[in-house]
């Protein structure tokens, strides 16, 4: 074909195969960068709760070291709080994958065809598949990161309020 015209462009079968392949690749990148801008802003916002947590709660942490908390125990209960807040939405984000992921089986599971005499009788084909296989590390890294971005997200509001004066505190408001 690219003799008798040669200055036309031959698409075949190669070509239009490398031309997916590039675009799931950039498509990969894209929510792969989406996923990143999501953990810095999750981050973010769970440090905006905490600053506004210590704000409000100023005059507790004042009482608090009145009656004899040591100034390390106020950041340690806020960074506790903040893992508790991240480690329940870890449990409930993962069970909701392991949910999506059960309910749409991979390829790999289901490698009868559609048609022909491979296919079970009266068995209707699926129509959505999801190509999702989760390593261990890939569901631990699921489950532990948010909770390390919670604490992080947390230190510097804790240690604020660890450095407010007690006498301050409690003139507070």
């Amino acid at each position: 074909m690219k003799a008798l015209f040669p200055m036309d462009q031959v698409l075949n079968l190669s070509t239009l195969l490398s031309s997916i392949n590039q675009f799931f690749t950039v498509l990969e990148l894209f929510l792969a960068f989406i996923a990143g801008i999501s953990f810095i802003i999750i981050g973010i916002w769970m440090f905006d709760t905490m600053m506004i947590n210590v704000i409000q709660r100023t005059r507790e942490f004042g009482i608090m070291r009145a009656v004899g908390f040591s100034g390390r125990s106020i950041p340690l209960l806020l960074i506790i709080e903040a893992a508790i807040i991240a480690i329940i939405g870890s449990v409930i984000g993962t069970a909701l994958l392991m949910v999506i992921i059960s309910a749409f089986p991979s390829p790999s599971l289901l490698m009868r065809p559609a048609f022909g005499p491979g296919r079970a009788a009266g068995a209707a084909p699926s129509s959505i598949m999801l190509p999702i296989a989760l390593t261990p590390l890939d569901i631990v890294s699921i489950f532990v990161l948010p909770i390390a971005i919670n604490v992080i997200a947390a230190l510097v509001p804790a240690i604020r309020a660890m450095r407010i004066p007690p006498a301050q505190t409690l003139r507070y408001e």
